[in-house]
């Protein structure tokens, strides 16, 4: 009966050796240098392979694997032992692998993988995003999500969660900057881009916040405003009931200020943007025969009774400080004789009494589109044609109608 030459097994035999002796041959060997001496810092590595129970299968692995194969530029420093030089390895597969021995091993310290593989995908997705707006979603990704993440990683190791929210967060960034022009950060429009894309995508919401608070304090997009972006609420629509209540509240509670009155009927009524609402003037509003109307697109718009009597009182209401300005704001600002009211200051005055106007919005847009055409609406509300369409859509409109605009209750 054959038995292995070194020990005398007859168990698992390949040719003259047992599948065990081969193995510490063959893992010896692997651990060498050029000269036939073994690098010291490999014998854990060594001591690993050869007391794994997998005799069989690993002494064919470190005679035919490309593993091994990159484990000898290692062994022989002709590559240094590094993270880095993994990281550029062509082979992931093989990289990974290696690296997996070495730090079970100690020959490479533990490192954040998560992290890693979230910043290898980063610059993955980075290169596929061309575009006028490249290098803003660049510095986005790597000036603020990842240092986030490798702030948090300091903390407690990375859960897959994490790397989730922070992957969604650069492709919503990325999709949003798809919808603007190359000259936008130059021009005032920014507003209703954001708040059209938030319309479009409701559930991109939060991350599409993030995004515009980093632009805003960097100065990248200076335009943008955060008020409907950054407040937290749960719907971006009213269902049906809630909006002809917030309606009423704005017709009737005096409670609130009247420039938020005004304000709100016109987000919930025409849809209107607060960013365009306080850039509005006394030369905005028109009376014929007793109708009075507002200009809020190509043509004067008829309000109704109630909110005609306010946007009359509010016009005639002008502060003292106002007397000399030459806009004629509606809006007025308290502390610039020459400019309108800040938006987040009638947002914060609408917030305070229940009524945001993001839902608001939403709710007034879905009524909208169900009673008037794409051209009409897109002029009125300041919206993109797509989102009109959108919006019909989700009213289930029908494109022969063509009936009255319902502005009371």
């Amino acid at each position: 009966m054959s038995s292995c030459c070194d020990c005398g097994s007859v168990i698992g035999l390949h040719g003259r050796r047992c599948y065990s002796c081969l193995l510490k041959i063959r893992a010896e060997q692997l651990i060498s240098t050029s000269d036939g001496h073994v690098n010291p810092a490999f014998i854990p590595l060594r001591d690993l392979l050869v007391n794994s129970g997998r005799e069989s299968s690993l002494a064919n692995w470190v005679k035919r694997s490309s593993s091994a194969a990159l484990i000898r530029l290692y062994v022989t420093n002709e590559t240094p032992l590094t993270h880095e030089s993994l990281d550029a390895w062509p082979s992931k597969q093989t990289a990974t692998h290696v690296r997996q021995l070495f730090l079970a091993t100690g020959l490479l310290p533990a490192r954040e993988e998560t992290l890693r593989r979230f910043d290898i995908w980063t610059l993955d997705y980075l290169i596929a995003q061309p575009g006028p707006h490249h290098q803003m979603l660049q510095r986005y990704a790597r000036w603020h999500v990842s240092p986030a993440l490798q702030n948090k990683a300091t903390r407690r190791p990375l859960r897959a969660g994490s790397t989730s929210y922070a992957r969604q967060q650069i492709r919503t960034a990325a999709r949003f900057l798809q919808t603007l022009p190359h000259d936008v950060p130059a021009t005032g429009h920014v507003q209703f881009l954001i708040e059209d894309y938030v319309l479009e995508h409701p559930r991109e919401r939060d991350r599409l916040v993030d995004f515009i608070r980093w632009t805003q304090k960097h100065n990248h997009l200076p335009h943008a405003e955060l008020a409907y972006t950054a407040m937290q609420h749960p719907r971006v629509a009213l269902a049906e009931s809630d909006y002809w209540a917030a309606i009423s509240t704005l017709q009737t509670d005096t409670s609130i200020s009247l420039r938020a009155r005004v304000a709100g009927l016109l987000v919930g009524l025409f849809g209107q943007q607060l960013t365009r609402i306080v850039q509005l003037t006394a030369d905005n509003i028109y009376e014929n025969d007793g109708a009075v109307q507002l200009l809020l697109g190509a043509d004067p718009i008829t309000l109704p009774h109630t909110l005609a009597q306010l946007v009359t009182k509010l016009r005639n209401t002008r502060p003292p400080w106002t007397a000399e300005a030459p806009d004629r704001w509606l809006f007025p600002s308290k502390f610039h004789p020459n400019r309108h009211i800040h938006l987040h200051t009638i947002a914060d005055d609408l917030r305070k009494h229940g009524i945001y106007t993001i839902p608001l919005r939403g709710a007034s847009l879905t009524n909208l589109a169900g009673h008037i055409p794409i051209g009409p609406l897109c002029d009125m509300t300041g919206l993109s044609k797509a989102a009109a369409i959108r919006w019909a859509d989700v009213a289930g409109r029908s494109w022969n109608a063509y009936p009255q605009l319902r502005t009371e209750h």
